[in-house]
């Protein structure tokens, strides 16, 4: 169980995703979790999640959106396999962070997000950017995914970019100040500070080199934008 990879699913658009976020749900190496009305993807596939959390009245909504209503689909059978936990709407901390907790005590140190980014409520992208950010403090490495735009946090080291020979990247400073920031062979590079106050970093682009970007003292925003 040391080292899995953890899949969580929200409700928002997965979009383009959707083809590599099935392979990785149809895998019995990753611990899968339905992040309240992400348990439509579940429910879509027939793959049973390993847990899923939120509030049941709407994750059983969203469930009853995505079953064929010509098909033979046992909704609550289907249900009745998940190990799942209702949680109420009044508490300190956000469905997906709950989720992510229960990843890492489940032996994850590597997860990826479909579903936390965009949607109707900009507040919960937002909040789970903060919620990366707090992880990545941790030693806990998390990628969010949307049809568009891939996030992760690094904090205190580097992140080595594959060559691409097009696309923007943003990197921004979540700290005050982001000390000894390296961006090399991207279209624009940098030696210096970073400050959460001023999108120096906002809009670099590939250009078919290997890249690296680090910092030595802060956490830095990374922003992959197709």
């Amino acid at each position: 169980m040391e080292g899995r990879l953890g899949v969580l699913v929200g409700a928002s658009t997965i979009g383009s995703e959707e083809d590599d976020l099935l392979e990785l749900i149809k895998s019995d190496d990753v611990y899968k979790i339905a992040v309240d009305g992400g348990i439509s993807m579940f429910i879509k596939y027939g793959i049973v999640p390993d847990f899923c959390l939120g509030d049941m009245d709407s994750t059983r909504e969203k469930a009853i959106e995505n079953i064929n209503k010509d098909s033979s689909f046992d909704l609550d059978d289907f249900l009745a396999k998940i190990k799942k936990k209702e949680l109420s709407p009044i508490k300190d901390d956000t469905d997906m962070a709950l989720a992510v907790e229960d990843a890492v005590a489940n032996g994850c140190e590597e997860i990826v997000i479909f579903g936390g980014l965009g949607g109707a409520r900009m507040s919960h992208t937002f909040a789970n950017v903060q919620l990366v950010h707090r992880f990545a403090r941790k030693g806990i490495s998390i990628r969010m995914y949307s049809e568009t735009n891939t996030v992760q946090v690094i904090v205190n080291g580097s992140l080595q970019l594959p060559k691409k020979d097009n696309g923007f990247i943003s990197i921004f400073a979540l700290t005050d100040k982001a000390k000894g920031v390296s961006i090399k062979n991207l279209f624009y590079e940098y030696e210096g500070d970073l400050t959460n106050d001023v999108a120096l970093g906002v809009s670099n682009e590939f250009c078919g080199k290997e890249a690296c970007v680090s910092v030595s003292d802060g956490a830095l925003l990374i922003i992959f934008e197709d």
